[in-house]
C-alpha cells in the first residue's frame, strides 16, 4: 500500500471521533510500572451449549485474520514524514488492538480519535522544527498525557523508564534460544533492542548518588511501620509495590499480630509487582478466595502474539450478552472471550529462620485513594472482593487489567517505546474493572484524610 494511501485511511478513521478538550491533566507524565502476573491456575469456563441435554462444546470459529498495511512499507526514519508514518502506524496499531477508546471517553472526557487529529496536524505543520524529541515531546503532551485516566497503561516510555526496565529485565542479556521460547517475549526484546530505539533512549545516564544509596540500602522507607495506639492500633505505609521492600513487613507483623487493628495504607501507591496478595492478603484470609475475571480482547496482531494462551482456553464472545453491566457500545469491537479464576490461598509468611510469622488476628483497615494505579488497584478490589478487608478512603485509580501484562511496542523510525492495556477485563456481572474501580466501604469523612476517618470509626466501633 502506498504511503498517501495509508495517510488518507488512517485520517479517515480518525475523523469518526467526537470533539474533547485538549487540557493537560495534573498528573501528566505520570509513569506507571507495569503490573505482574498472579500466578493463579486459569480455568477455562464451562461453554456448553445452552440445551440442557447438549454434551460437547461446539467449537468456536477462528479468529479473524487481518492484514498488515504497513508489512511492505518503506520507513522514512527520522524526517517528517517519517514522524508521520510512525503516528499513522500507532494509531493503525491501537484501531486494531486497543480496548479502552470508549472507557478512555466515559472516564475522562477525552476522544482519543478527535485528539489524534489533533496531534497529527502538529506533527504535520512545515513551520514547526521536528526532531524525535520533539516528536515525543508532542505525543505526550497532546495525545498521551491522560493516558492512566481510563486507559490502562496507556503511555510512553521516557528515557529514564526505559533504562530501568531495560536493565530490571537484564534485556540486553538475553539469547536467541532464550526469546525462541517465548514469542511474545521476544517481541518486547524487539521493541528495547530494535536499533532506532537504543539510539533514541541513548546510554543509560548515571544514577545520582541518593537514588544509588537508596537502591543499595534496600529502601527501607517504601515501607513505613508505626503503633498508633500501644498494643491496638498499628500502621504500615506501602509506597510502592516492590517485592523486596515488602519484606519489611514480616518482622512487623512478628511485633503485633496480636494487636486489635492493622491499618495498611497504600495510598498514592502507583503499583509495581503483585507483592501485596504475598505479603498481606494471603497471611490475613483464613479461607481460600476465589476472585473470577472475564477477559475480552481484539484480534489484532499484537493480542493474538501476546494473548495466545488466554485464546487458546477462548469462550465464547457472546458471553456478554448475558453479563446485565457490560457497556453495549464497546460489545461490539472483541473477537475473543475467556475467563479466569484469581485464586488466593491463605499461607503464612516466613522469617529469615524459615519459621512463620504468627497470623494476624485482629481487624484489617485497607487506606487507598485515586492514585492507585496497577496493581495497587487490584489490591484494593481483592481486598473488598475478600470482603476481610475494611477499605477507608477514596475511589481507586484504575489501569490494572487483573490478568495480563501491557503490550509493549515501538515505533519503527523514532524507536519510541509505547505501551498499552490490552485485555478488557470485567467482574462476572459485565462491569468494566477499569471503568468501574473499587470504591471504599467508607468515604473519607468532611475535613478528614483517610487515616483519621478511619481512626474515628475505630473509636465508635464502626466496622
Amino acid at each position: 500500500m502506498k504511503k498517501t494511501s495509508i495517510t488518507l485511511l488512517i485520517i479517515v478513521i480518525l475523523i469518526s471521533g467526537g470533539c474533547s478538550s485538549l487540557d493537560t491533566p495534573q498528573n501528566q507524565g505520570q509513569e506507571l510500572p507495569t503490573q505482574g502476573v498472579i500466578e493463579t491456575p486459569i480455568q477455562p469456563s464451562d461453554t456448553s451449549a445452552a440445551s440442557p441435554e447438549s454434551t460437547t462444546t461446539p467449537p468456536l470459529p477462528p479468529l479473524p485474520e487481518r492484514e498488515n498495511p504497513w508489512a511492505d512499507t518503506v520507513w522514512a526514519g527520522r524526517t517528517r514524514e517519517g514522524f508521520l508514518q510512525d503516528f499513522d502506524y500507532l494509531m493503525w496499531i491501537l484501531e486494531e488492538n486497543y480496548p479502552f477508546f470508549g472507557t478512555f471517553l466515559r472516564t475522562s472526557g477525552t476522544d482519543l480519535r478527535e485528539r489524534a487529529v489533533l496531534t497529527r496536524a502538529i506533527i504535520a505543520n512545515e513551520s514547526l522544527q521536528i526532531d524525535s524529541d520533539i516528536f515525543y515531546e508532542i505525543m505526550q503532551t497532546n495525545f498521551f498525557a491522560s493516558g492512566e485516566i481510563g486507559g490502562g497503561h496507556f503511555f510512553l516510555w521516557s528515557k529514564t523508564w526505559y533504562h530501568r526496565r531495560a536493565h530490571q529485565n537484564n534485556i540486553f542479556a538475553l539469547s536467541e534460544g532464550e526469546l525462541r521460547i517465548n514469542p511474545s517475549f521476544a517481541a518486547f526484546h524487539e521493541a528495547l533492542t530494535n536499533p532506532a530505539t537504543v539510539e533514541f533512549y541513548g546510554e543509560e545516564p548515571p544514577m545520582p548518588i541518593n537514588e544509588l544509596i537508596a537502591l543499595l540500602s534496600g529502601g527501607e522507607d517504601i515501607v513505613q511501620t508505626e503503633i498508633l495506639v500501644d498494643g491496638k492500633i498499628a500502621y504500615a505505609k506501602i509506597a510502592d509495590m516492590r517485592a523486596s521492600e515488602m519484606f519489611a513487613l514480616v518482622d512487623f507483623y512478628d511485633d503485633i499480630h496480636n494487636y486489635e487493628h492493622l491499618i495498611i495504607d497504600i495510598r498514592g501507591n502507583p503499583g509495581g509487582n503483585d507483592t501485596f496478595v504475598s505479603h498481606v492478603l494471603a497471611p490475613y484470609i483464613t479461607e481460600e478466595l476465589t476472585i473470577p475475571i472475564y477477559g475480552f480482547i481484539k484480534a489484532g496482531e499484537l493480542n493474538v502474539l501476546y494473548g495466545r494462551d488466554h485464546i487458546s482456553r477462548r469462550i465464547d464472545v457472546g458471553i456478554a450478552d448475558d453479563m446485565p453491566y457490560f457497556n453495549e457500545e464497546d460489545k461490539h469491537q472483541f473477537d475473543a472471550a475467556f475467563k479466569v479464576d484469581i485464586v488466593i490461598t491463605p499461607r503464612p509468611l516466613y522469617r529469615a529462620d524459615h519459621q512463620p510469622v504468627p497470623r494476624f488476628t485482629g481487624k484489617m483497615w485497607l487506606l487507598t485513594d485515586g492514585g492507585n494505579f496497577s496493581v495497587s488497584d487490584m489490591a484494593a478490589y481483592y481486598s473488598k472482593q475478600s470482603g476481610a478487608i475494611t477499605i477507608v478512603g477514596e475511589q481507586s485509580g484504575g489501569a490494572s487489567s487483573h490478568i495480563s501484562s501491557a503490550i509493549t511496542s515501538y515505533l519503527p523510525n523514532s524507536g519510541i517505546v509505547f505501551m498499552y492495556e490490552y485485555v478488557y477485563t470485567t467482574d462476572p456481572e459485565g462491569r468494566s474493572l477499569e471503568e468501574f474501580r473499587t470504591t471504599p466501604h467508607y468515604f473519607n469523612r468532611p475535613g478528614m484524610d483517610a487515616l483519621e476517618t478511619a481512626l474515628a470509626l475505630i473509636e465508635e466501633g464502626e466496622y
